[in-house]
């Protein structure tokens, strides 16, 4: 489901940059979601390892190399021969990171810990984290915050609050499997909702259509189907807000044991949500 542009964010975008409308609407109803690893070897070599979703075009595990990198004595940081990303460092491995690329990416940098002996593994991130979106370029992402939990073996679980541009799903739950490579890159998979929350629109709609069967129908022997039938079409009403577009799969790369940045990966969802999960 596409999300819903209005005519006024449309002129806002066109106000602030003096683009067309159509590619005003583009910009607004795509975005692009991206985490990963740099390797930099303080010689000006840089490396990267990443996923990304750009509109709905998924790029999984991809590598760039050959990049370089030059740093400015005020901390200005510019990135050649591969994505082009300007930092601007605040210490020492740890700054803002700017796309000036088409899709005007915002983010940041931060030092990756030390690995245990043999690498990163599953038991490295285990118990509850906070979880919350990060603001995106894209006024019409979807916005979550809530609680996910790894029980160290290799199942996952949040449970979220979202905000949609058509309204707010309550006490969504989504779980999956996932593992962790021993460079910190890990994966959701199996990704299930078993819980997902009706919109006022929708009980309106379902109460209508109830009222609308009784009215019609005033003997109650024949009422019974008509209840089983009104219960599959609140049900079926109810799938397509509340499950938006869902990942085929959530990526994420540790930053810590304790700190982990996430990106959902579907080809059916244009605006990524790009998320932090820290204990």
């Amino acid at each position: 489901m596409s999300p819903e542009i209005t005519a006024k964010e449309v002129k806002a975008l066109r106000d602030r940059t003096g683009a067309g409308v159509l590619a005003c609407r583009e910009a607004l109803t795509e975005s692009s979601g991206d985490v990963g690893i740099f390797t930099a070897d303080g010689a000006g070599n840089v490396t990267e390892v990443h996923d990304q979703n750009n509109g709905g075009v998924v790029a999984l595990n991809a590598s760039i190399t050959g990049m370089t990198y030059a740093t400015a004595t005020n901390g200005r940081m510019v990135l050649t021969g591969g994505s082009g990303f300007i930092i601007y460092l605040i210490d020492a491995n740890k700054g803002f990171l700017f796309d000036p690329g088409g899709t005007v990416g915002l983010g940041f940098v931060e030092a990756q810990a030390t690995a245990q002996s043999g690498g990163f593994t599953n038991a490295t991130l285990s118990g509850a984290y906070a979880a919350g979106t990060v603001a995106s370029t894209a006024g019409a992402i979807v916005n979550e915050s809530g609680l996910a939990s790894l029980d160290g073996i290799s199942q996952f679980q949040t449970n979220e609050d979202v905000s949609t541009t058509t309204g707010l799903i309550v006490n969504e739950l989504t779980s999956g499997s996932y593992t962790i490579g021993t460079n910190g890159r890990g994966q959701v998979t199996s990704l299930v909702i078993s819980l997902a929350g009706f919109t006022p629109w929708m009980i309106l709609t379902c109460l209508a259509v109830w009222f609308l069967i009784s009215y019609r129908e005033r003997w109650r022997s024949r009422l019974k189907p008509k209840f089983a039938a009104f219960c599959v079409f609140a049900w079926v009403g109810a799938v397509p807000e509340a499950c938006r577009p869902k990942p085929n799969e959530i990526v994420f790369y540790l930053i810590s044991p304790t700190k982990a940045v996430t990106v959902h990966l579907s080809t059916t969802d244009p605006i990524p949500a790009v998320a932090v999960f820290e204990q």
